[in-house]
């Protein structure tokens, strides 16, 4: 018969019992949507498919809210960054663990500073600030606020830091360069791979880049940023 959807909104009911509507419900695939939901899916369901959207996970069943450590690299190299500061928390640092490991092949160092919220943040970014030609900003809620944000921007600014982000809505802000998620094609990823394990014709999700790279070329202008390393 025709494929039916069960919307389940974590937000509204902690008590769920996952595994039990999954089964009842004779599930093919479940699509988990952040990273709460993707948690619990992957850590109680099993023998069925579970693709993750906008996680912070990189896998081959996920697609992440984040780029690949690599794009942001090579973007940062092209550009001639060779020490940058990235202050992260818990909630990235599987995310900065891999990206340390690259940094290396492009010829950067990360002047890594863990912090535990918005206020630590700030503090840490200003105790390496004056070793550092880049800021790499995270999408990590624990130290990212409007108003932490907001500060680094402004110190980045005052002593001519480029800084890398994650939404366009940073390029207004005075960021060089975003690479920011295309929530379409990720719905469109997500989509087909759906469709595919309904099938019976794969469980990995298609090979599709849907993160653009977006420069502001004012700021790249005005910061003297080489086009090449």
């Amino acid at each position: 018969g025709a494929n039916t959807t069960k919307v389940v909104n974590l937000a509204e009911s902690d008590e769920i019992d996952l595994p039990q509507l999954v089964r009842s419900s004779r599930a093919k695939v479940v699509l988990a949507v952040g990273d709460k939901a993707y948690k619990l899916a992957s850590s109680t369901i099993q023998k069925i498919p579970i693709i993750g959207a906008m996680t912070a996970d990189q896998k081959a069943n996920t697609v992440s809210y984040i780029a690949p450590p690599e794009k942001y690299l090579a973007a940062m190299h092209k550009l001639g960054r060779k020490s940058v500061a990235v202050v992260y928390s818990h909630q990235t640092s599987a995310y900065i663990r891999k990206a340390t490991e690259l940094a290396k092949s492009y010829g950067i160092i990360l002047l890594r500073r863990e912090a535990s919220s918005p206020t630590e943040a700030i503090d840490q970014f200003n105790s390496i600030k004056s070793q550092a030609d880049a800021l790499w900003l995270l999408p990590d809620t624990t130290i990212l606020t409007s108003g932490s944000a907001e500060a680094l921007l402004r110190t980045s600014q005052e002593f001519n830091i480029p800084v890398f982000a994650f939404s366009k809505n940073y390029l207004k802000s005075g960021a060089a360069l975003v690479i920011d998620p295309d929530r379409e094609q990720i719905g469109k990823i997500v989509g087909e791979g759906v469709c595919s394990i309904i099938d019976d014709s794969s469980s990995i999700l298609p090979h599709r880049d849907p993160y653009r790279e977006i420069r502001n070329e004012a700021v790249i202008t005005r910061l003297g940023l080489s086009k090449t390393p």
